[in-house]
C-alpha cells in the first residue's frame, strides 16, 4: 500500500494560513529565540528572565500578579519562582500591611540580571523585524493590538 502524500482532510490542510496558527507559531518561535539568548547570556530561561524583568519594572510584586501578566497559571509561577529563588535572584517576603500577602523581591543579583533583559529582548526583536520598514512594523503592531482588543470579550 502506497503512502499518501497528504492524507489530512481538506479543512485541515491549510492550517498554517489561519491567523491563530500563525500567531501561535510566532509566539513559540519568539519565546524560543529569547530563551536561547537568555540561557546563553544570563543562565536563565526566557520566562525566568521575563519574570525578573517584570519584578524589576515594578509591574508585578506578587505571584498572582506575575501569573496574570504572563498568562500562565499560579502553580507554574510558583515553580518558576522556586527556581529563581534557588538561583538567588528573588526572595519571598510577607507584606507588612497584610501578612497573608507574599511579595516577591529581587535580590541584587536578580536586579543585575533583570537590567540586561531589555537589551537581549531588543536584539531578538530587531532580528525578527529585519527587512521591515518602520511603517510596516507600525502597521503590524496596530493590527496585533486590534487582535488583542478583540480577545477581550
Amino acid at each position: 500500500m502506497a503512502l499518501q502524500k497528504n492524507c489530512a482532510p481538506a479543512e485541515f490542510t491549510m492550517a498554517e494560513d489561519y491567523l491563530g496558527h500563525v500567531l501561535s507559531r510566532v509566539h513559540t518561535r519568539l519565546a524560543q529565540m529569547l530563551s536561547k539568548e537568555t540561557q546563553s547570556e544570563l543562565g536563565v530561561t526566557g520566562t525566568q528572565a521575563w519574570i525578573l524583568y517584570l519584578l524589576a519594572s515594578g509591574r508585578c510584586v506578587t505571584a498572582t500578579g506575575l501569573a496574570h501578566e504572563c498568562g500562565i497559571d499560579l502553580s507554574a509561577v510558583t515553580r518558576l519562582l522556586d527556581r529563581v529563588e534557588l538561583l538567588g535572584f528573588v526572595r519571598r517576603v510577607r507584606s507588612a500591611k497584610d501578612r497573608r500577602v507574599v511579595q516577591i523581591e529581587l535580590t541584587e543579583t536578580g536586579r543585575n540580571v533583570a537590567v540586561r533583559v531589555p537589551a537581549i529582548a531588543g536584539s531578538v526583536v530587531e532580528r525578527v523585524q529585519a527587512g521591515m520598514t518602520p511603517a510596516e512594523i507600525g502597521f503590524l503592531v496596530s493590527l496585533l493590538r486590534q487582535v488583542d482588543r478583540n480577545c477581550d470579550w
